[in-house]
C-alpha cells in the first residue's frame, strides 16, 4: 500500500514537470513512476492472494503468487528499461537537439521525487528482511532503480540550467535503462528458478537440499559465497530434531513465522513438549497442545490435518503410514471438539464421539471416517496422555486430562480444609462487638427501621461469627444483603483475635470487583490488602506471558486468610491455578463469597454452586447465606419502590436445582409460581411504571428501538438533573447527567451484535451525545471527548497506562482492569486548544484525550498520540486496543458492577435468555431500572422456565457429579407450546402440576404450560395449562393454597376475569388427595370431546 501511494503522487508531480520542463529523463522518470503505480498495485493483490490459507486446489497453500508476481515485476522492470533506452537512442539519432525549460521546477519535483522514493525503499528492505517477501524484495528493487534517473534527471536539468548542456539530458536516460536492465537480471533469473519449478515436491527437495549444503541446480546461483554459507551454517546449527521437523510437518502447514519460531524455539512456553521428537513422532501435537500469544491463540486440528493428509491428487501424504483411522489423528479430534466445548467439564463418550462424527461428516471423502464408542476401548495407554475417561453406574464420561487434573486441585485444597476441626478462637468476640462492627447507628435504617434492620443485623452477626471458626466457609447473598459489610467484620474480627501481624489477603476475579471491596473497605476504615487473583498469580509466577497458567514452578502464597470475592465467576482453570498457587499449609481460613444466582462463569464449570452442594451436605454449618435484603429495606422506607428485587427474586433458580440432576430430583413446591409473582408478571404485561424503581416498555421494529431507548433514557436524565432535553444542545443534558460520575446511567444488553447489540446502541448514543463534537473535533479510534467509554483489556503492573495524578501533580503508572468505565476528557495540555477549536472551528483537531475512570478520581488516564509516561518518555497508546464505547454493555460485562439506573434491553432470541442473565441485569440497578421488552414479556415468561437454568445445566464432577439433562445441553429440542415432549418432572413448577402433566401427557393431550393468556382489554393471566381440545380451548388451573386468605382473594378476582372475557373455558382442581382422580376425571372430559369432534368429520 505505502509503494501504491508513492507511485501516485510521483506520477503527478512528473509529469507536471514533464510538461513543464521538455525533459526526456523526467519524462522516462513519470513513464518509469507510471509502470511502479501498476506493477505495485499488482504484486499488493498477489501478497493479499498469498496470504490465503490451504485449500482442496492448493495444498499447500498460495505462496508461489509471490513468486510469479516477482517474476512479473522484474519483466516488467526490464521492459520500461528497454522502452526509455529506445526512446534515448531515438533521441541521439535525431538531428535537432532538444529545448529544457523551467529547470527550477523540475528540480524541485525531482528531489521531492528521490526523497519520497529513498524513503519508500528504506521501509520496503526493511519489510522484506522481516517477512522473507519476494514480491517486497523486488519491489524495492525497481524503486530503487528510479534514483538513478531522478539523480539522473537533476543532473540534466542543473547542467541544462547552468551550462546549457543539453544533451546530458538524453544520456542519462540512456543509461538508466541500462541500470534498470541488468539490475532486473539477476532477479528474473533468481525468481524463474522458485517459480518455475516441477511442482511443490521437487521445490521442497531443491530448497532443503541446498539448505543442505547441496547445491540443486537453480538454489542460490546469484547469491553470494558468504551468503551462502552464511545460510547453511545457521542452518547447520540447529539441531537434528529442529531440521527433521521444520523440513517435515511444518513445511506443510501453512502457519505464520512467529507461530513456527514458537514451535521450533520457544516450545516450552507454548503448552508443546521439551523434545522435539515427540512433534516429528504426532504432529498431531500442534492442534492438541500449542497455545501462543493468548489462550485463544491455538493451531486448529483441521489446519494439522490439511497438512497430514493433503489430497491425493495434489502430492504425497504427510506421513506415509498415517490412515484416516490413525489414532494420533482421532485422539486430536476429540481433544479439539472438548477444547471447542468451554462450558462443560466433560461430555459423555457417547455425545463425543456424535460430535466428532459430525466434524468427520464434513470432511472429503478420502478423509471421512466413522467413529464408535469402541474406540475408547482400544488403546487406552495412549488416550490418557490427552484425555481422560472417567465413569458412573449409568455411563462413561471424557475430560481433557488438563481439565480433570484441574478438578482433582481445586477438591483436594478444599477437602484439605474441610478435614479440619472448627478453629477455636485466641480472643472471644462478644455480641455487642460484632454488633458495633455491623451496626450504623447513623443510617436512614437504624432511624426509620429500627426493629427491621435490627433483625437483619442479628442475622449478619451470627453468620459472621460461625464463619469466623471455620476453616472453610461460603458467605452467600443476593445483591444488597450486605455481603462485604460482613467481610469487613471478619476481616475486623481476624485482627482482633489473631493480632493485627496477622496476614489477610482479599482476592477477586476481576479488577472493577477489587477496586469496589477496596472503596467499601476504606470507607469503613479497615485496612486490607486487595488484588485481583490474575494479580495475585502473576507476582508469585504462575502466570505466563501468554495469560495462560503454570502448573508448577511457581512461589507459594503464603497467608493466614484469605477471602475470594464474586466466587461465582471464578470458572474451574482459575480456581485451579488459585488451588495450586496457595500454600494451604499456612492458610487458617478461606472465606468463598458470592451470589449464587449469578450468571455462571465464562470458562468451564460451576464450581461456587458445587462447593455449596458439597458443604450442604458435609458440613453445612460452613455456609451462611443472607436473607434479608437490606437495599430493598431501605428502598421502603424511603419510597423509593422495591420492584426491581421482586422481579429479580422470580429469575433466582432454586438452590435445590443445583443439587441433583433432573433425573435424580424430583419436582418440589419451592419452584412454583406464586399468586404474587403471578400478579406481578400481568403488571409488567401491562407495561408502564410498575414502581417508582421499575419501569417497562415495549419495542417493535427493530430500526424503532434506538430512538426509543434514547428518548428514555434522556426521560429519565431529565427527571434526574432537572434539565429540559435541548433537541439543538442534548449534549447539555448528557454531560450533566454524568457529570456525578459514569455509573449514573448504564444500558445492559444480552448481545454484542443485532439491532439491540452494543455495538448499534452505542452508535446511536454517540451520535445524539456527540455529533457536533466529530464535527469539530473528530475522534480517536473511533472515540471522542464526552464519551463514555469501558476499558476492554487487562493493563495490570507488568504492562500499565499512564495517568496524570492531579493529587501529587506528576504522571504515574496505574493499572485499569477490563470492564472499568470511564468518562472522555480532554487531555490536560490540550484543553484550552480545543475548547477554542469548538467555538471557532479553526485550530489542532483531536489526537490525544484522557479517561477519567469511575473509580479513580483524579486520575486522568492517557490514550493517542504524545502521552507521557511515568519514566518521562512519550509514545503512543492505542485507544483501539484498550477501550470501546461504553454506554451500552452486555451483561456479563456488567458482572461485579452496581449503576445508579439502568435500562435493559432484551429481545425475542431464538435462543431463550439464561435465567441468571435476567437475574443479574436487574439486580445491576441501586435506584431505577427500565426494561425495554420486545413485543410483550414472553422473552422473560422463557427465561423462567427451569430448562433455561445456565447454572444447573452445566456437567461438572467437583465432589459430586452433576448431570446435565441432555435436554439441557442442547437447546435445538426446544419448541414452545411443545414442552410436554420433554416431560421430565421438572419442567413444570410444582408437585401437583407434575401430576397433571403426566396425565395429559398419557393421554397424549397437548398442552401448553404458562402460556400468556391475553384478554380484549390487554390484561393478562398465566394459566396453569392451555388445552385445545375437539376444536375448543380450555384453561386449568390448580388451586394450591385455598388455606390463604390473600390466596383465596385473589383467585376470585381472577376467577372474575375468566367469566368475563373467557366463559365457560376453565376448568380448576384442588390440592387433596382426590387430585389424580378429579384430574383424571377432566382429563377423560378432554379425551371424549376431541373424539367425539374426530367423529363428526
Amino acid at each position: 500500500m505505502a509503494s501504491v501511494g508513492v507511485a501516485g503522487i510521483l506520477v503527478l508531480a512528473k509529469l507536471w514537470a514533464f510538461a513543464a520542463t521538455g525533459s526526456l529523463a523526467i519524462a522516462a522518470s513519470a513513464a518509469d513512476s507510471a509502470l511502479d503505480l501498476l506493477v505495485s498495485a499488482t504484486a499488493f493483490m498477489a501478497i493479499l492472494y498469498a496470504a490465503r490459507p490451504p485449500d482442496a486446489d492448493h495444498a499447500f497453500g498460495h505462496s508461489s503468487a509471490e513468486d510469479l508476481a516477482a517474476l512479473a515485476q522484474a519483466v516488467a522492470i526490464a521492459v520500461a528499461g528497454a522502452g526509455i533506452g529506445f526512446a534515448a537512442v531515438d533521441r541521439i539519432a535525431g538531428s535537432a537537439p532538444p529545448t529544457l525549460h523551467a529547470e527550477g521546477a523540475g528540480l524541485v519535483v525531482m528531489g521531492l521525487s528521490i526523497v519520497l522514493t529513498l524513503g519508500l525503499v528504506l521501509f520496503q528492505r526493511r519489510v522484506a528482511r522481516l517477512t522473507d517477501n519476494r514480491i517486497v524484495a523486488a519491489d524495492s528493487l525497481h524503486y530503487l532503480g528510479d534514483l538513478i534517473p531522478n539523480l539522473g534527471a537533476i543532473v540534466s536539468l542543473v547542467a541544462a540550467q547552468q551550462f546549457g548542456l543539453v544533451s546530458v539530458d538524453t544520456l542519462v536516460a540512456f543509461l538508466a535503462a541500462g541500470f534498470m536492465i541488468v539490475g532486473a537480471s539477476d532477479l528474473i533469473t533468481d525468481t524463474k528458478n522458485i517459480a518455475l519449478r516441477l511442482g511443490v515436491s521437487a521445490a521442497h527437495k531443491a530448497a532443503f537440499s541446498f539448505l543442505d549444503r547441496e547445491k540443486p541446480v537453480g538454489m542460490g546461483e546469484f547469491l553470494s559465497d558468504r551468503k551462502v554459507r552464511n545460510l547453511q551454517n545457521r542452518w547447520a546449527r540447529h539441531p537434528e530434531g529442529i531440521r527433521v521437523l521444520a523440513r517435515g510437518a511444518l513445511s506443510r502447514l501453512s502457519l505464520p513465522a512467529g507461530t513456527i519460531e514458537k514451535i521450533l524455539l520457544h516450545r516450552n512456553n507454548h503448552g508443546l513438549p521439551h523434545d522435539v521428537g515427540e512433534i516429528i513422532e504426532n504432529p498431531y501435537i500442534l492442534s492438541e497442545a500449542f497455545i501462543g500469544d493468548d489462550p485463544a491463540d491455538r493451531i486448529p486440528w483441521s489446519a494439522v490435518d490439511r497438512a497430514m493428509l493433503p489430497s491425493p491428487d495434489l502430492g504425497p501424504r504427510g506421513a506415509e503410514e498415517l490412515e484416516i483411522d490413525d489414532e494420533r489423528r482421532l485422539r486430536a479430534l476429540m481433544v479439539d471438539c472438548l477444547l471447542r466445548e468451554g462450558v462443560h467439564s466433560f461430555l459423555p463418550v457417547s455425545e463425543l464421539v456424535k460430535r466428532a462424527n459430525f466434524r468427520l461428516a464434513r470432511l472429503p471423502d478420502w478423509k471421512r471416517h466413522q467413529l464408535n464408542e469402541h474406540f475408547f476401548d482400544v488403546g487406552a495407554d495412549y488416550l490418557d496422555e490427552a484425555l481422560t475417561l472417567r465413569a458412573d453406574e449409568n455411563e462413561t464420561v471424557v475430560y481433557l486430562s488438563s481439565v480433570y487434573q484441574d478438578e482433582r486441585a481445586v477438591e483436594k485444597a478444599l477437602a484439605g480444609l474441610a478435614d479440619r476441626e472448627e478453629m477455636t478462637l485466641r480472643r472471644a468476640i462478644s455480641s455487642d462487638t460484632w454488633r458495633r462492627w455491623l451496626y450504623r447507628e447513623d443510617s436512614s435504617l437504624a432511624r426509620k427501621a429500627t426493629e427491621k434492620y435490627g433483625s437483619a443485623v442479628k442475622e449478619q452477626e451470627e453468620i459472621a461469627a460461625r464463619l469466623l471458626r471455620q476453616p472453610l466457609s461460603v458467605l452467600a447473598g443476593t445483591a444488597g444483603t450486605g455481603k462485604t459489610s460482613v467481610i469487613q467484620a471478619i476481616v475486623r474480627a481476624v485482627k482482633s483475635t489473631d493480632g493485627d501481624g496477622t496476614s489477610i489477603r482479599i482476592l477477586t476475579p476481576t479488577g472493577k470487583a477489587g477496586d469496589r471491596v477496596r472503596e467499601l473497605l476504606r470507607e469503613a476504615k479497615v485496612p486490607a490488602q486487595v488484588d485481583t487473583i490474575h494479580s495475585a498469580l502473576a507476582s508469585n509466577g504462575w502466570l505466563a506471558d501468554n495469560l495462560t497458567f503454570h502448573r508448577r514452578g511457581g512461589k507459594k502464597l503464603d497467608v493466614g486468610t484469605l477471602i475470594v470475592d464474586e466466587t461465582s465467576m471464578l470458572d474451574l482453570e482459575l480456581a485451579a491455578a488459585f488451588a495450586r498457587m496457595v500454600d494451604w499449609d499456612t492458610v487458617q481460613r478461606l472465606v468463598l463469597v458470592g451470589d449464587e444466582g449469578q450468571l455462571p462463569p465464562v470458562g468451564r464449570g460451576r464450581v461456587f454452586a458445587d462447593v455449596i452442594r458439597w458443604l450442604e451436605g458435609e458440613r453445612p454449618e460452613a455456609i451462611g447465606r443472607l436473607q434479608q435484603n437490606l437495599r430493598q429495606l431501605l428502598n421502603q422506607i424511603e419510597g423509593r419502590g422495591t420492584a426491581v428485587l421482586e422481579v429479580a427474586g422470580m429469575f433466582r433458580a432454586n438452590p435445590a436445582w443445583h443439587k441433583m440432576s433432573t433425573e435424580q430430583n424430583g419436582p418440589d413446591d419451592t419452584g412454583a409460581t406464586t399468586l404474587a409473582q403471578k400478579d406481578m408478571l400481568e403488571r409488567l404485561h401491562a407495561g408502564g411504571e410498575i414502581d417508582t424503581d421499575l419501569a417497562v416498555e415495549f419495542w417493535s421494529k427493530p430500526e424503532e428501538l434506538p430512538a426509543l431507548l434514547i428518548n428514555r433514557l434522556e426521560q429519565r436524565m431529565a427527571l434526574k438533573t432537572g434539565l429540559k432535553v435541548d433537541e439543538e444542545k442534548p449534549y447539555l443534558l448528557w454531560k450533566d447527567a454524568f457529570s456525578k460520575g459514569p455509573a449514573a446511567f448504564q444500558i445492559l444488553t444480552p448481545h454484542r451484535g443485532g439491532s439491540h447489540g452494543v455495538e448499534n446502541l452505542n452508535q446511536a448514543c454517540q451520535r445524539r451525545r456527540n455529533a457536533s463534537t466529530i464535527e469539530r473535533l473528530g475522534v480517536v479510534d473511533g472515540l471522542t471527548l464526552g464519551d463514555k467509554v469501558i476499558q476492554v483489556r487487562n493493563r495490570t503492573r507488568s504492562n500499565p497506562l499512564s495517568a496524570y495524578d492531579w493529587n501529587l501533580r506528576k504522571v504515574q503508572d496505574v493499572e485499569v482492569f477490563n470492564g472499568e468505565i470511564g468518562m472522555v476528557k480532554p487531555s490536560g495540555m490540550d484543553a484550552k486548544g480545543l475548547a477554542a477549536r469548538m467555538r471557532s472551528g479553526r485550530g489542532k483537531r483531536l489526537s490525544r484525550f484522557a479517561v477519567e475512570f469511575a473509580r479513580k478520581p483524579g486520575l486522568d488516564v492517557g490514550y493517542g498520540k504524545d502521552i507521557q509516561r511515568s519514566d518521562g518518555r512519550w509514545g503512543t497508546v492505542s485507544a483501539s486496543e484498550n477501550l470501546e464505547l461504553g454506554y451500552a454493555i452486555t451483561v456479563h460485562k456488567a458482572q461485579g458492577s452496581e449503576f445508579d439506573e439502568t435500562i435493559i434491553v432484551l429481545p425475542q432470541a431464538e435462543s431463550p435468555l439464561a435465567m441468571e442473565l435476567v437475574y443479574t441485569a436487574l439486580t445491576r440497578a441501586t435506584g431505577h431500572c427500565t426494561l425495554l421488552l420486545k413485543d410483550d414479556i414472553s422473552s422473560l415468561l422463557k427465561a423462567r422456565r427451569r430448562e433455561n437454568a445456565q447454572v444447573p445445566s452445566i456437567s461438572s464432577w467437583l465432589f459430586q457429579r452433576n448431570k446435565a439433562d441432555p435436554l439441557l445441553r442442547d437447546r435445538s429440542w426446544y419448541e414452545e407450546g411443545r414442552i410436554h415432549k420433554a416431560l421430565s418432572g421438572d419442567m413444570v413448577r410444582s408437585k401437583s402440576e407434575v401430576i397433571i402433566a403426566n396425565l395429559l401427557h398419557e393421554k397424549d393431550v397437548r398442552f401448553a404450560y404458562e402460556s400468556p393468556l391475553v384478554a380484549k382489554d390487554g390484561s393478562m393471566h398465566l394459566p396453569d395449562f392451555t388445552i385445545t381440545s375437539g376444536g375448543k380451548t380450555t384453561f386449568w388451573e390448580h388451586l394450591g393454597m385455598l388455606d390463604k386468605a390473600n390466596y383465596v382473594e385473589r383467585w376470585e378476582r381472577k376467577r372474575l376475569w375468566y367469566d368475563q372475557w373467557f366463559p365457560g373455558q376453565l376448568v380448576t382442581t384442588k390440592e387433596g388427595p382426590d387430585l389424580s382422580e378429579d384430574s383424571a376425571k377432566l382429563i377423560s372430559n378432554l379425551v371424549e370431546r376431541k373424539i367425539s369432534a374426530q367423529s363428526r368429520l
